[in-house]
């Protein structure tokens, strides 16, 4: 049974499968959200951050299944719900890979995802009893604590700091 794990993330099944790259994608059970979407949610941050590359191509939905312990279903319905979203193309026979956003889809999608996560957040914090004047102080107040430690966006560091941020080379 699928739910019977904390956590699953790629790779970390006992399937053996080498087949495909492994993503980073961890499926939380203990979350609301379906599998399906945690999927999407993560392969849709990794698009927008570049860490999934243009023509990157990903697992096949048998074999991230197998990665992520989940049923084909499950992932047929994050890769299709991806593809209407246009993050990623499949290629009859030759399998899904990220797709090429221009500049203003690319801006669309990211305000689209920035709007549904501070959505959800800002849900969250009235449903505590904070205002919304409180929230906007306290947005103000993190954003000022990132740029004076110096936070810039990934795409405005140099690819050689960006990679050892994120663990690369």
């Amino acid at each position: 049974m699928i739910h019977s794990h904390p956590t699953r993330a790629a790779g970390s099944g006992e399937s053996g499968s080498h087949e495909g790259p492994a993503l980073p994608i961890v499926l939380d059970p203990a979350q609301p959200e379906p599998f399906y979407q945690q999927i999407v949610d993560q392969v849709r941050q990794l698009v927008l951050t570049g860490r999934l590359p243009p023509g990157f191509a990903l697992p096949s939905v048998r074999v991230l299944a197998s990665q992520l312990g989940t049923s084909v279903m499950t992932t047929r319905r994050a890769y299709d719900e991806l593809e209407r979203a246009g993050l990623i193309v499949t290629r009859q026979g030759t399998g899904s890979f990220v797709a090429s956003l221009g500049p203003e889809e690319r801006r669309r999608h990211l305000e689209a995802y920035a709007l549904g996560v501070l959505g959800e957040t800002v849900e969250r914090l009235l449903a505590t009893g904070l205002s919304g004047d409180e929230l906007r102080r306290l947005l103000e107040t993190v954003l000022e604590k990132k740029a004076g430690a110096g936070w810039a966006r990934p795409e405005s560091r140099p690819p050689s700091s960006r990679s050892r941020e994120e663990g690369g080379a």
